[in-house]
């Protein structure tokens, strides 16, 4: 449950809300005309955004300033982790922060993907009705009385006062419900028998056999097209079109992704050891330059 990109997303759209809101305010208070200013608000609301977003990564948190200390005499292949004795039990607020704003973040992944389909010139609609009232892509405007004027607000903002509405009272719910099992189950245990289980067989990744290995490359061959159309045709092709450049940036984007998908492992031993042997370089380094 520690800080990253599920918290920093939402934060740095969060900060950028706070700084319109923060602008309105201050115009308000100074009797300027007009109360929203679009430039004006773009500049408050991108540095209050960055401020949230850094954040949003912790990088004010000391659980994330933490590193390895430098390798000894005796060990020059390993560095020494930074251990704590009696390392602290997460938090149940932290658990609820943690799943709140992973949660915020899938929300706004699914809001993102709607939006790219109603916008699309010639999306994934059926309209049986005029262009005017069919059109996805329209945004309707109403008109609001705050601080003494009447303003347009689009149905867009409406949308995101009601997402920040919701993702707020379920926090505060379940939050209260957590702290309430949480005190009432304080200090109980209870240990049961569980009977003897099978374990189950190998991954497919760990199995092997000319059976094994021809159903692996038929599954690979699967994901390998399902993610090349899906990058060819839509993340891509819509920006690119049907050009050499979107085939050369599909295939190896597919290809990685299909290699990751299938083999978690090998890619995280890959990954490390290539981290490992980055950093062994990068401290012998400073000798070689000498």
């Amino acid at each position: 449950m520690q800080p990253g990109l599920s918290r920093a997303i939402p934060m740095g759209i969060l900060g950028f809300i706070v700084g319109m809101v923060l602008l309105v305010l201050i115009r308000s208070l100074q009797s300027l005309e007009p109360v929203m200013d679009a430039e004006l608000a773009m500049i408050l609301g991108a540095f209050i955004s960055a401020g949230f977003f850094v954040w949003g990564m912790g990088a004010f948190d000391p659980r994330m300033n933490q590193h390895a200390h430098e390798p000894g005499e005796h060990d020059d292949e390993h560095a020494l982790a930074l251990v704590e004795e009696h390392a602290e039990i997460e938090r149940p607020g932290e658990i609820l922060g943690g799943y709140v704003w992973l949660v915020t973040t899938l929300l706004l992944a699914v809001i993102l993907a709607i939006a790219v389909v109603a916008f699309l010139p010639n999306g994934l609609t059926l309209q049986t009705v005029p262009q005017g009232p069919g059109n996805t892509a329209s945004i309707s405007f109403y008109e609001v009385e705050l601080f003494g004027q009447t303003m347009a607000v689009s149905g867009l903002t409406i949308l995101i006062i009601f997402v920040i509405v919701m993702l707020a009272s379920l926090a505060a719910i379940a939050g209260a419900m957590g702290m309430l099992i949480f005190n009432l189950s304080a200090g109980v245990t209870q240990v049961q028998a569980m009977p003897k289980t099978e374990i189950p067989p190998a991954p497919l990744e760990q199995r092997s056999g000319p059976a094994a290995r021809v159903g692996f490359l038929l599954l690979f061959l699967v994901v390998f097209l399902a993610l090349f159309a899906l990058f060819y045709y839509v993340l891509i092709g819509i920006i690119l079109g049907p050009t050499l450049l979107n085939l050369m940036l599909s295939l190896p984007q597919a290809l990685l992704l299909a290699i990751i998908i299938l083999r978690p492992r090998a890619t995280a031993r890959f990954v490390g050891r290539a981290a490992g042997w980055l950093a062994k370089q990068l401290r012998r380094l400073p000798n070689a330059l000498q």
